[in-house]
């Protein structure tokens, strides 16, 4: 088996039907059977009101434990060489696995695939796009952390060799923020990746999602991850490499916290009060993202002078 696809399911078989039905497509015009989908059901209320009924197919059950568990399931699972994985409701680009075949082809000794990826919404889009190299680990890990490349977990090819001697699974104790701590890890152990400039993977943001929701406490576990995060990747990467990105993370954070608001005190208490993740020390570099950063960190000592009565203005909806 050269190919496992995973993905995990939580009441959304309906969604997942979409990528069945182009898995078999895809996997139907290969000339071997070297793909697998591996459909972990997560403890859902409900099943699939159709039948899965190929042999390239599998769907295991499970208690439910949420998707980094439902992940490391289907890792236990998986027979291929090299593991992708993907939600329910995203989807791949026709021809990936013959696209991936390809880099595997021209570049020997490959070990990982970056994609580029696309981000869609109900009315806007935004295109990750990344140059086509062949790098480290070590490198992909530092363009990573400074920008260089946007990755997602789902647009990430990864060898099951590595993980399983590493024994490298997600965490399943953080809710937020592990697929990037999943990705730090993995490039941490990765020698030889290929970035490409194709996008194949198709992020859908949902509106009923619960990246839409307002936050509490289960949001702050991305406080939680990036002291681990921190940590990780301070083994092998510039530490003002990891601090720039810590820092975009904690941006990320509280644009969240604007955009969806909180009804819980301590929730944003937890955030505001662990502001150094924002003031690391970091290169001077004259670009979108840097100029972010300085600017962002102006603006919050600013309103830190009020006890940060803006942002309390803009996210905090409960009792004042």
């Amino acid at each position: 088996m050269k190919y496992s696809l995973i993905v995990p399911i939580y009441n959304t078989f309906d969604y997942a039907k979409n990528i069945i039905d182009w898995f078999v497509l895809e996997a139907d015009q290969r000339s071997t059977q070297d793909v697998e989908l591996i459909l972990v059901d997560d403890g859902s209320k409900q099943g699939p009101t159709y039948k899965i009924e190929h042999d390239q197919i599998r769907l295991v059950h499970k208690e439910n434990g949420g998707v980094s568990s439902a992940r490391n399931v289907g890792i236990d699972h998986a027979k291929g060489g090299y593991i992708l994985f993907l939600d329910s409701d995203d989807s791949y680009q026709s021809g990936i696995f013959d696209h991936l075949d390809q880099v595997l082809h021209d570049h020997a000794g490959i070990d990982s695939v970056l994609f580029s990826f696309k981000k869609v919404s109900q009315d806007s889009s935004d295109t990750a796009l990344n140059v086509a190299e062949r790098v480290s680990g070590e490198q992909a890990l530092s363009k990573f952390l400074t920008k260089e490349i946007r990755l997602h977990v789902c647009g990430l090819m990864v060898s099951r060799q590595l993980l399983t001697q590493n024994q490298l699974k997600f965490d399943e104790s953080l809710h937020f923020s592990e697929d990037v701590l999943f990705i730090i890890d993995y490039l941490s152990l990765a020698k030889h990746c290929y970035i490409s400039d194709e996008i194949l993977y198709y992020h859908v943001l949902r509106s009923g999602s619960a990246i839409n929701s307002p936050l509490t406490q289960k949001d702050t576990t991305h406080i939680d991850a990036f002291e681990r995060i921190s940590l990780q990747a301070k083994m092998l990467a510039r530490e003002q490499d990891v601090n720039f990105f810590i820092s975009t993370c904690y941006i990320n954070l509280i644009k969240f916290l604007v955009k969806n608001k909180t009804q819980d005190k301590s929730v944003f208490d937890k955030i505001v009060t662990n502001n150094q993740y924002l003031f690391g020390q970091v290169d001077p570099k004259m670009n979108r993202y840097s100029l972010i950063v300085m600017v962002f960190r102006v603006l919050f000592r600013l309103d830190g002078f009020t006890n940060y009565q803006l942002l309390r203005r803009l996210s905090y909806t409960g009792a004042r």
